[in-house]
C-alpha cells in the first residue's frame, strides 16, 4: 500500500498583495495619534513661548474639544482596524475589499459628521493669533495669507479626507479586480481510471 504524504502549505509560496510594511506603517501612525490627541491636545494650537510662559491659540473650539477627541479616535480606530485586516489577510480577496470598503465608509461617515459641525474650529483663531502679536495688524500681507489658509483648512480638511479614502476604496477594488482576474482557478484534467 502506498503512503501518502500530505504537503502542509502556508501560502507563503504565493505573492503578497498587501505590503506587510503598509498596514504595520499605518498601525504605528494610527497608534502614534491616538496617543498624542489624549495625552497633548491641550496644546494642539499655535504656540507662542516667551520668557518661559507658553501660550497656545487652539484650533478647536474649547466647548468641542471632547467631541473632536471622541471622533478622532473612533476615526483612528477604524483606521487601525483596517490595517489589522490587511496585515492578517495579506492579499486582496473580495472578502478583505468588502471588509475594507464597509469599514472606509463608516470613516467616511465620520469625516462628513465633523465636517458638519462647523463650531467645531476656534472662530477666534485668527483674534488669538493677532493677540498673541503674531500681525502687526489685520491689514497685513501675513494676517491675509494666513486667514485664506485657516479658512481654507476649517472647511476643506474634511473633505479632502473623505476624497483619499473613497480614493483608496477605488484602488483597493481595482487590486481586487486584477487579483481576481490573475488567479482564476485552473481546470484540471481527471486522469483516466485504470
Amino acid at each position: 500500500m502506498a503512503k501518502y504524504e500530505r504537503e502542509v502549505s502556508l501560502n507563503n509560496d504565493k505573492p503578497r498583495d498587501i505590503s506587510i510594511a503598509e498596514p504595520v506603517v499605518g498601525s504605528i501612525i494610527a497608534v502614534v495619534f491616538l496617543i498624542l490627541i489624549h495625552t497633548l491636545f491641550d496644546y494642539f494650537g499655535v504656540w507662542r513661548i516667551e520668557n518661559g510662559n507658553t501660550e497656545v491659540v487652539p484650533f478647536v473650539d474649547n466647548e468641542y474639544a471632547a467631541y473632536f477627541v471622541t471622533f478622532t479616535t473612533l476615526l483612528l480606530i477604524v483606521i487601525l482596524v483596517i490595517n489589522i485586516f490587511k496585515f492578517v489577510h495579506q492579499r486582496w480577496t473580495v472578502s478583505m475589499f468588502v471588509i475594507s470598503t464597509v469599514l472606509s465608509i463608516i470613516g467616511i461617515m465620520i469625516l462628513y459628521h465633523m465636517h458638519e459641525n462647523r463650531e467645531l474650529w476656534n472662530q477666534d483663531f485668527m483674534d488669538g493669533l493677532l493677540d498673541l502679536g503674531f500681525f502687526e495688524s489685520t491689514t497685513s500681507l501675513m494676517y491675509r495669507v494666513t486667514d485664506g489658509l485657516w479658512t481654507f483648512v476649517s472647511e476643506w480638511i474634511f473633505i479632502l479626507l473623505i476624497v483619499l479614502m473613497v480614493i483608496g476604496i477605488i484602488i483597493n477594488g481595482y487590486r481586487t479586480l486584477q487579483r481576481a482576474r490573475t488567479s482564476r482557478p485552473k481546470k484540471y484534467k481527471r486522469a483516466p481510471l485504470e
